[in-house]
C-alpha cells in the first residue's frame, strides 16, 4: 500500500510541478545574471533590485499554477482531481530511484536558487570604482532663485567629465531620477553606495558677503573618507562664471585623484587645463627629456600658480636643465609660500630643495614623512633614498609594498634597481642577482641592471658566468639613462678589484677603454682618463686631464681627477694645490662632490684619518653610498677599519 508521502510525490510528478520548478529556476537565474551584466552598461543599475524581487515573487506563483493547471491539446485547463482509489492505483508502492532523483533535483534547484538570490553576498559595487556620481549642490543661501544653480553645476561637471579618460560618470539624469525616488530619506553618500560608484561629489552654495561661494567634497564611497575639498569664490552677480571656475577645479581634482601615476594632490586642486599641461610635462620628464618638460610645466604654472606640485616640478626641471636664473627666481617665490603649504606639500618642497642642494638626509626624512602619510604611494621614493643614504634594510622593507609589474611602473626601469642596490650593500648577492635578472627580463636594454647582474656574480666569485655577459654588453648601445657599455665595463672592473680579482679587473678595464676609443674619443675624455688612472697609465691620463682643467678650471670633477693623478705621480704640492682650488669653489649645488674629491686626494697623500673625516662630511652633504664601497679613488682606504665602518649599512 502506498504511503501518504508517496501519494503526494506522485501528484507532484503527475502535475509536472518539479519540472516547472527546474525550468523556472534556470530561467530566473539567467535573467538575474543577465541583468547584472547589462544594466550597468545602460546606467539602469537601480532596476536590478526590482528584477530580483520579481523573480523571487514569481517562483511560488509558477508552482501554484503548475499544480492547478495543465496544458492540453484543447488549451490550458484545470488539472482534474483524482479519487483516492485512482491516486492509489497511480502511486507505486516503492518509487524508482530515478523518480526520487528527479523530484529531489527539482526541489534542490529551487532551494539553491532561493539561497543564491536571498543569501549570497551582495557585490561591493555594481560599477567600477572609477565611476563618479556628481550630486546637485545644496542651496544654503536662502535665495530660492539659486535652487537650480546646484543642479546646473552638477550637470555641467558631469558633462565635462566625459572628456576625462580616467573617469566614468553616472549620467546626471540618472542621479536626478534616484534622488526624486528617495528624497531626503537617505544621505547622498548612501545614494552613491546604492548606485555602486567609487567616488561621490557633493557640495554647498553659500553667500559670503557679496560673494557667492561654491564648496565641494570629493568622498571615497567605500570608506566615507574625504579625498579632496574644493572651494571657489566669485561675484554673486555672475553665478555662471563662478560655476565655470568651480567646475574646472572639480574636474582637475578628480583627474589628479584618478591619475595612474599618483600625481601629488596638494591642498588646493588644480584647474583641469593646468593639470593636463602638468601631465604632458611629466610624461616628457619620464621619457628622459627634462628640457622638453619645461614648456608644459611653465604653461601649467601660468594657468594655475596656486597648485604647488606644478611649481615644484618646474623648479626641478629648471635645475635639471641648468636654467639657474629661472630656478632661483622660482625658489624665491616658493619659499614665500612655504607657510601656506599643507604639511605634505611643505615636506615635498623641503625634500626638493634638499635634492638640488644635495642634502640626501633631508630628502630622506621628507620621504619618511610622506611614507607615514601614504606608505603605498611613497614606498618607491623612500626605497630609493634609503639606499642612497646607506639604509638598505629600510629600502627592502619599503619595496615589499611595491608591485613593480603594475601599470604605473611599466615604462620606468630605474625602480627595478632599488632592491638589487640594497641587497649588494648587505652582501646578499644571490638576492641581488635574482632581483637584477627580474628587471632585465622586462628591460633588457637598461644598463644599470646589467651592471647589477655582473657585480652580483663578481661578489659570488662566479667569474666564468660573467664572460658571455660581458661579450653581450660589448654589443649594446648607451641606454639614455647616463649609462653606456663603457661605463658598465669600468664599474665592473672596480667591483672585481674590490673583491680581489686584480687580473680580471684589469682585463675588463681594458675593454672599457677600447669601447670609448671605438665610439667617440673626444666625447669620452674624462671617462678615458678615469680608466687610464685605474690601469696605472698616469701620464696618458694627465695628457687628457690637463686641457680639461684649463678649459673648465671650476669643474670639480676635472680638478679632482687631476689632483688624484698628481698625487699618484708623487707631486704632493700639485695635489695639495688642486685640493685647495676645490675648497675655494663657492657653488651651492655641488652635493658634497667637492668634499669627496678633497677626501680622495687626502687618501692618496697618505692622510687616512683626514680622508675618512672628509668623506663622512661629503656623505652628509649629499654624496651617495650605493657605489662607494668599490670606488677606486678610495682604494688606499680599503680594509682601513674607520673607512669600512663609515660605509657599512646603517639600517
Amino acid at each position: 500500500m502506498a504511503s501518504s508521502l508517496s501519494v503526494f510525490f506522485s501528484e507532484l510528478r503527475r502535475r509536472k510541478v518539479a519540472r516547472v520548478a527546474v525550468v523556472y529556476t534556470l530561467v530566473g537565474l539567467g535573467v538575474i545574471e543577465g541583468a547584472s551584466m547589462i544594466l550597468p552598461t545602460l546606467q539602469l543599475e537601480a532596476a536590478y533590485d526590482y528584477i530580483v524581487i520579481l523573480v523571487i515573487l514569481g517562483a511560488p506563483i509558477a508552482l501554484v499554477l503548475a499544480w492547478a493547471l495543465e496544458v492540453t491539446p484543447g488549451g490550458i485547463q484545470r488539472t482534474p482531481a483524482l479519487t483516492p482509489e485512482e491516486l492509489a492505483a497511480r502511486t507505486p508502492a516503492g518509487w524508482s530511484s530515478s523518480s526520487w532523483v528527479m523530484t529531489g533535483l527539482g526541489f534542490g534547484v529551487v532551494l539553491a536558487a532561493g539561497y543564491f538570490v536571498l543569501f549570497r553576498d551582495e557585490p561591493e559595487s555594481l560599477l567600477p570604482e572609477n565611476y563618479v556620481a556628481v550630486f546637485p549642490l545644496e542651496n544654503l543661501t536662502g535665495d530660492p532663485e539659486l535652487d537650480d544653480l546646484g543642479w546646473y553645476a552638477a550637470d555641467w561637471i558631469t558633462a565635462g567629465l566625459v572628456g576625462v579618460p580616467e573617469i566614468r560618470q553616472v549620467a546626471a539624469n540618472k542621479v536626478e531620477e534616484v534622488l526624486s525616488l528617495v528624497g531626503d530619506s537617505i544621505t547622498r553618500l548612501e545614494v552613491a553606495e546604492n548606485l555602486g560608484v567609487g567616488i561621490a561629489v557633493t557640495g554647498l552654495i553659500i553667500l559670503s558677503g557679496d560673494s557667492l561661494e561654491l564648496r565641494a567634497e570629493i568622498t571615497r564611497v567605500t570608506d566615507g573618507n574625504l579625498i579632496q575639498s574644493v572651494e571657489e569664490l566669485g561675484s554673486a552677480d555672475d553665478p555662471r562664471q563662478v560655476v565655470a571656475s568651480f567646475r574646472d577645479r572639480v574636474m582637475g581634482a578628480l583627474a589628479v585623484i584618478s591619475d595612474e601615476y599618483s600625481v601629488p594632490q596638494g591642498s588646493n586642486p588644480p584647474t583641469y587645463e593646468a593639470f593636463q599641461s602638468y601631465r604632458r610635462g611629466w610624461e616628457r620628464w619620464l621619457a628622459g627629456d627634462p628640457s622638453g618638460a619645461i614648456p608644459h610645466l611653465e604653461d601649467s604654472f601660468r594657468q594655475d600658480s596656486s597648485w604647488t606640485p606644478s611649481a615644484i616640478s618646474l623648479f626641478v626641471a629648471y635645475q635639471a636643465a641648468q636654467s639657474n636664473e629661472e630656478r632661483d627666481s622660482l625658489r624665491t617665490w616658493l619659499d614665500s609660500r612655504r607657510l601656506d603649504m599643507d604639511p605634505a606639500e611643505r615636506a615635498r618642497w623641503d625634500g626638493v630643495v634638499a635634492l638640488v642642494e644635495g642634502n640626501l638626509e633631508v630628502q630622506y626624512e621628507a620621504a619618511r614623512f610622506q611614507y607615514r602619510l601614504d606608505p603605498t604611494g611613497n614606498a618607491v621614493n623612500l626605497a630609493n633614498l634609503a639606499t642612497l643614504v646607506g639604509r638598505p634594510r629600510e629600502a627592502l622593507q619599503a619595496m615589499e609594498l611595491v608591485d613593480l609589474t603594475a601599470p604605473i611602473w611599466r615604462d620606468f626601469p630605474y625602480q627595478w634597481a632599488f632592491s638589487p642596490w640594497a641587497h649588494h650593500m648587505l652582501g646578499s648577492y644571490e638576492e641581488e642577482l635574482e632581483a637584477a635578472r627580474q628587471g632585465i627580463e622586462r628591460f633588457p636594454d637598461f644598463l644599470e641592471l646589467r651592471l647589477l647582474e655582473l657585480r652580483a656574480l663578481a661578489g659570488m666569485g662566479r667569474l666564468s658566468e660573467m664572460s658571455p655577459l660581458l661579450d653581450q654588453l660589448g654589443r649594446m648601445e648607451p641606454d639614455g639613462y647616463n649609462r653606456s657599455p663603457g661605463s658598465v665595463f669600468r664599474r665592473v672592473a672596480w667591483e672585481l678589484a674590490r673583491f680581489g680579482y686584480d687580473e680580471e679587473s684589469q682585463a675588463v678595464a681594458e675593454r672599457s677603454l677600447s669601447w670609448y676609443l671605438a665610439r667617440d674619443p673626444a666625447r669620452y675624455q674624462r671617462s678615458r682618463a678615469e680608466v687610464l688612472l685605474f690601469l696605472g697609465r698616469i701620464d696618458e691620463a694627465l695628457t687628457l686631464l690637463v686641457p680639461l682643467v684649463e678649459g673648465s678650471p671650476d669643474n670639480v670633477q676635472y680638478v679632482g681627477l687631476h689632483g688624484v693623478a698628481l698625487a699618484l705621480t708623487g707631486d704632493s704640492a700639485g695635489a695639495v694645490a688642486a685640493e685647495r682650488r676645490i675648497e675655494a669653489l663657492q657653488s651651492p649645488y655641488l652635493s658634497g662632490s667637492d668634499t669627496r674629491w678633497r677626501a680622495a686626494i687626502a687618501a692618496h697623500l697618505g692622510r687616512e684619518d683626514e680622508a675618512v673625516r672628509l668623506l663622512g662630511q661629503a656623505l652628509r652633504e649629499g654624496q651617495q653610498y650605493i657605489h662607494l664601497s668599490a670606488d677606486p679613488y678610495f682604494k688606499e682606504l680599503w680594509g682601513y677599519e674607520p673607512f669600512e665602518q663609515l660605509i657599512s649599512p646603517k639600517g
